[in-house]
């Protein structure tokens, strides 16, 4: 594939990890379950387990799919079971062979996904 510069080949390889992880936590939110595969007006983006500021983590292994509402609610709040949900990213990375050091660029206008 030939690109118009480094910046565009990096943006082409972002889409495809957020796809991938929204992939592997099954288009569902991991706090609340709601999907736009099954409920209308539900909009997914990329969430940091531990939040950017406090551990400075872009790596797949602290990413993981949140509704806008959830993760707006959540906002720089580390989850009560923070061990179990980087446990269940732990293992979901290496069943759809995410590497967990990939670096994901949790921009926002990148990584919303919405079913429409």
């Amino acid at each position: 594939m030939i690109f118009c510069s480094k910046n565009c080949r990096s943006n082409s390889n972002r889409s495809r990890t957020h796809y991938a992880i929204f992939n592997r936590d099954n288009f569902r939110c991991a706090y609340c379950g709601s999907s736009p595969l099954i409920q209308e007006n539900v909009l997914l983006s990329l969430d940091h387990v531990v939040p950017w500021v406090i551990s400075k983590n872009d790596t797949a292994s602290n990413i993981i799919t949140s509704c806008m509402e959830c993760n707006r609610e959540k906002q720089t709040n580390i989850p009560n079971n923070v061990e179990e949900i980087l446990e269940i990213i732990k293992e979901r990375n290496f069943k759809y062979k995410i590497n967990p050091n990939c670096i994901v660029n949790a921009s926002v206008k990148a990584r919303k996904y919405s079913s429409q």
